[in-house]
């Protein structure tokens, strides 16, 4: 959990394009984990910044870990 706290301040504070490159490399789990925490707004720009199919899949597991 900490080191969750720290990615999503670090995340928080880099910009969008640098976020996805980061992002995109991570476990799917870690990802999400880190995109759930942030501000939705945010973590949309991400989103659409990653490839699309490794925003897909973690588009899907950020679905569902919402519900």
């Amino acid at each position: 959990n900490k080191r969750i706290d720290n990615m999503v301040s670090v995340v928080s504070n880099m910009k969008p394009n640098k976020a996805a490159k980061l992002l995109s490399v991570q476990e799917t789990e870690l990802a999400v984990r880190i995109l759930s925490s942030i501000e939705p707004a945010r973590a949309s720009k991400i989103f659409n910044l990653m490839d699309s199919e490794i925003s897909a899949r973690l588009q899907k597991q950020y679905i569902i870990m919402k519900k």
